[in-house]
C-alpha cells in the first residue's frame, strides 16, 4: 500500500505506559509514539533514527549531550 491515514490506525500496547501507531516498508517505519507521564526507557537504535516532537515533553540523551525536547523540536 502506498498511501496510509494515522487517522484511521488504532494506538496499539508495546508495553505499559508506551502505545505505537507504526507503518513499516520494507527498509523504513514511521511510528507515532505515545508516552505516558512519567515513562522512562533506555530505548536506542544501532542505526539512524529521526523524531519530532507533536505534544508534550520529552527528555532524550544522545552521546553525551542531554535535552528537553518540547512540541516542533526534532533529533
Amino acid at each position: 500500500m502506498a498511501f496510509y491515514n494515522f487517522n484511521n490506525l488504532d494506538f496499539k500496547k508495546k508495553r505499559d505506559r508506551v502505545y505505537l501507531k507504526s507503518i513499516t516498508g520494507e527498509k523504513l517505519q514511521l511510528t507515532i509514539m505515545k508516552l505516558l507521564p512519567g515513562e522512562v526507557t533506555d530505548h536506542s537504535h544501532e542505526h539512524e533514527q529521526m523524531g519530532y516532537i507533536l505534544s508534550g515533553q520529552v527528555e532524550l540523551t544522545i552521546g553525551n549531550e542531554k535535552k528537553t525536547l518540547i512540541p516542533g523540536e526534532g533529533y
